[in-house]
């Protein structure tokens, strides 16, 4: 199956660690190194057979047709597919209303720029491994399609109340990954959908298949108490310090580092140096591509693919995806560009940092997020 391998050299990586990179907080722009892009199967993916009905909101038999991949499809064609499969995920016209207002009054959010993306997998070729693959179902107490309950607490004897999705947004297998999405506009699209942006622990336990109290994942009793209430920068580093120093080392797939499981194999755009719309393309796979990058919970992709914005509390009152920003998983380059650790539960150092609900945040080209769901 066709792959793209990138030779061009990473320059910068702004979910990432290179000084030098300039990032985007309100007004950039996407690009690709990668032939010219196949036609995909479907323009809304099939689901997998193997998901199982949902209580709340069923999965309808989504149509194939013979159209290009999505992110070569022009902007609008892009947000009106991004309804059309949320529509078939069985999600109602107040909620997609709601979505539309947010995609709307933004002049990025898409699947990339079509001028400068080359996808790395056509979304049939993802169905076609999807099916010679066994698949993890999802969770039916979940309320809502493609997602698994965050595993209990360590030591708990009853289930978590959370849930999260599968995939990356718009969390349907074989379709791919939103992307140029600020936190605030992340946490927006959740929140029209019933959900909310991931806490930080949350999306660890998923991906480690143990979760963290709070407390214990966040270090609130070890902060030293000169950053008791802030100032947020220091609190937050050291915080990320506590944590990277004594984590445990794990992947969604194992003990070990194997990056070629995942989506990582694809290439950066020629002349993408900075998080700039017109060079950079998404060229990213359609999500649940490689189905041995998953974890023991059923989440697939969170090493590879879009690195992901979820929610970091700095204070207990934070909890609910009402905290800081914060990123996690690495993205489609990372085979050939390892420049920071991907583990579960490693933290970013103060990247991009604002709360998550104000306007004006960190959004990329290679940039998405999924949604936790509180259970009723």
């Amino acid at each position: 199956m066709p792959q793209v391998v990138g030779g061009t050299p990473l320059l910068a990586i702004c979910i990432g660690v290179i000084s030098s990179c300039r990032c985007e907080t309100s007004n950039d722009q996407p690009t690709a190194t990668s032939p010219a892009p196949t036609a995909a199967a479907s323009s809304v993916a099939q689901p997998d057979a193997a998901s199982p009905a949902h209580t709340a909101a069923p999965t309808p038999t989504s149509v194939s047709s013979s159209e290009p991949p999505t992110p070569t499809l022009p902007p609008n064609e892009q947000r009106r597919h991004l309804l059309t499969v949320l529509e078939a995920q069985g999600f109602s016209s107040a909620q997609l209303r709601e979505v539309e207002q947010t995609i709307d009054a933004s002049d990025r959010i898409g699947f990339g720029n079509p001028k400068a993306s080359r996808p790395a997998l056509s979304s049939a070729e993802c169905i076609q491994r999807r099916r010679l693959a066994e698949p993890l179902p999802a969770d039916p107490t979940c309320g809502a399609p493609y997602m698994v309950r965050v595993p209990p607490v360590r030591g708990a004897t009853e289930q978590s109340d959370v849930c999260i999705d599968q995939f990356e947004f718009p969390n349907v297998p074989c379709e791919f990954p939103l992307v140029w999405t600020t936190p605030n506009e992340a946490a927006e699209l959740c929140g029209a959908l019933g959900k909310r942006l991931c806490d930080a622990h949350e999306w660890e336990g998923a991906c480690a298949g143990d979760t963290l109290s709070p407390n214990e994942a966040y270090a609130w009793n070890a902060i030293p108490k000169m950053y008791a209430r802030g100032p947020a920068r220091e609190r937050r580093l050291s915080m990320e310090r506590h944590n990277n120093v004594s984590r445990e080392l794990v992947w969604a797939y194992g003990k070990q580092s194997e990056p070629e499981l995942c989506a990582t194999d694809s290439a950066k755009s020629p002349g993408c140096t900075d998080v700039d719309y017109d060079t950079c393309g998404t060229n990213a796979y359609p999500t649940g591509s490689f189905p041995a990058c998953v974890s023991a919970s059923g989440v697939y992709d969170q090493h590879g693919n879009v690195a992901e914005h979820l929610s970091l509390p700095l204070y207990p009152e934070e909890l609910g995806g009402k905290g800081w920003t914060e990123m996690k998983g690495s993205w489609f380059i990372f085979a050939h560009s390892p420049t920071h650790a991907d583990d579960c539960r490693w933290r970013a150092r103060n990247w991009h940092t604002t709360r998550v609900g104000r306007a004006g945040g960190h959004r990329s080209y290679h940039l998405g997020f999924r949604c936790c769901r509180d259970r009723d």
